[in-house]
């Protein structure tokens, strides 16, 4: 420690001691006693070298904790105190210290402590500091409400390097993108992970970490999440993460459960967790936690089980995992009702309620894109387990059929529920498919029965047969009501 840093310190201290006492003797006033100093010393981090103290006293109100630290110049290594724990930092090797906490009190002789702390630093695990972009197969929300990509900007430590840009594009409550490393996470020794953050907007946000994909399957294993909140500070900071701590929950619904920590393939991360929140925000250097296993590959088609969307069934990266199927190569045939006699959801035929949603987000498993075959647009749902499409509340009583055009090369029917406020979701008909040829489905509303036609709001499709990990392609167009 700077000598003349010690010894100013030191001087201010004795010159209060003595104005004190000369006041206090001066006034009569009674002299006062502090025994029992003691002071606990506490590692707060996975590193080792942040460092906690927390000390007590016999008719002390006040302390000095001096973490004699050389490597600063300044009194930043002295904290004052009142009793709560004081943290420091001290640089990043392993080195000897000593710790003195000095106890004070009105009408009292200051008392001081010395003990030695040792930190054995070892460096955080690198989790992802974007530098290799394909090692962290990063993925933005099902859905396109959350992008993330790689840039290279001014990083926290004012030099450039190469960060996450989290790119939220609509208003959502639970927007968040993916981390899937090719191996497991392991916190079940070292649960503390850090990362650093950057906002454009001086608001206090809360951001969530989630670890899920647990490789223990069993009961009582689930995915786990810490929230923490920034600072309302413009700029870089650093956010930390305790999944040894009692802020360490289940994800839904496991909320309320005991935790018992595992090995996680993938990390996701949240923006203003339950709050609709729009804009982009950066992300750096995530560190901690140690590298469990491999993640495996169980069809062994170079595509980890964690991004696959078709884990027992090989299929290019450029896919998610699955195979490639064959899609339509004519369009189905253009209908020929009139307009008046349509409520139209999607067709190139006729005018669309404005405002649908295609691809809301229901937990499904269903990607949803976008194609066009000959100069007819349509919708093409992979790995359909189930999907929704939400409209304009619309009364479509004095309709008499719904009308669907489906293409499938894998599927063998289609379960197809009308949704309506008043009726709710459980009404449904299935439809045998024919493969590889479009199939033209009209149903009369009839066949729904109970179904309100006053306030249909939604449609809702599954595939046949159907499993929790998706199953079979469909292309759909000419979604319409009709007399």
């Amino acid at each position: 420690m700077d000598l003349l840093k010690k010894g100013i310190y030191i001087l201010l201290g004795l010159s209060l001691t003595i104005a004190c006492k000369s006041d206090d003797e001066g006034s009569g006033g009674d002299s006062a006693t502090i025994s029992n100093l003691d002071f606990v010393i506490t590692e707060e981090n996975d590193n080792g070298n942040a460092v906690g103290v927390t000390p007590s006293a016999t008719g002390a109100t006040s302390y000095s904790i001096d973490f004699n630290d050389p490597s600063v110049s300044d009194n930043s290594d002295i904290i004052a105190s009142s009793g709560p724990k004081a943290t420091y930092t001290y640089p990043e090797e392993s080195a000897t210290y000593e710790i003195t906490v000095t106890a004070s009190a009105s009408n009292a002789a200051d008392v001081s402590e010395t003990k030695s702390h040792t930190v054995t630093f070892e460096a955080a695990t690198v989790l992802a500091d974007f530098e290799d972009e394909a090692s962290l197969n990063l993925r933005g929300e099902s859905g396109g409400n959350v992008t993330i990509s790689v840039a290279s900007e001014t990083g926290m430590n004012g030099q450039e390097s190469k960060v996450g840009v989290a790119v939220f594009t609509e208003d959502t409550q639970y927007g968040a993108f993916t981390i899937n490393p090719t191996n497991y996470i392991d916190i079940r020794s070292k649960g503390i992970i850090t990362l650093e953050y950057y906002q454009s907007e001086g608001v206090a946000r809360d951001i969530l970490l989630k670890l899920q994909g647990t490789k223990t399957v069993q009961d009582g294993i689930f995915d786990i999440e810490v929230l923490t909140t920034s600072t309302d500070a413009v700029g870089w900071q650093t956010l930390s993460f305790d999944f040894q701590s009692n802020k360490v929950m289940g994800s839904y619904p496991n909320s309320a459960l005991p935790v018992i920590l595992d090995q996680y393939s993938s990390m996701a991360i949240f923006v203003d967790f339950a709050t609709s929140v729009a804009g982009t925000y950066w992300f750096d250097n995530i560190n901690g936690a140690e590298w469990g296993i491999a993640v495996p590959d169980s069809d062994s088609d170079g595509v980890i089980d964690s991004i696959d969307d078709c884990k027992d069934s090989a299929g290019p990266a450029e896919n998610d995992g699955c195979p490639i199927v064959e899609g339509p190569s004519e369009e189905a045939t253009a209908p020929s009702h009139a307009q008046a006699d349509v409520l139209s959801i999607y067709s190139d035929s006729y005018m669309n309620l404005e405002g649908t949603n295609f691809n809301p987000g229901w937990g499904q498993t269903t990607t949803y894109t976008s194609e066009t075959i000959g100069n007819n647009a349509v919708i093409k749902y992979s790995q359909l387990n189930y999907q929704g499409i939400e409209y304009t509340s619309s009364d479509v009583s004095e309709m008499t059929y719904v009308h669907f055009d489906i293409y499938t090369s894998d599927l063998t029917a289609i379960d197809i529920f009308p949704i309506s406020t008043s009726s709710g979701d459980q009404i449904s008909v299935t439809k045998n498919l024919t493969a590889n040829s479009w199939n033209s489905i009209d149903i009369p509303l009839s066949e729904f029965n109970g179904l309100i036609k006053t306030d249909m709001i939604q449609f809702k499709l599954v595939g046949n047969p159907w499993n929790e990990s998706g199953f079979g392609t469909i292309w759909v167009d000419n979604i319409y009501f009709h007399k």
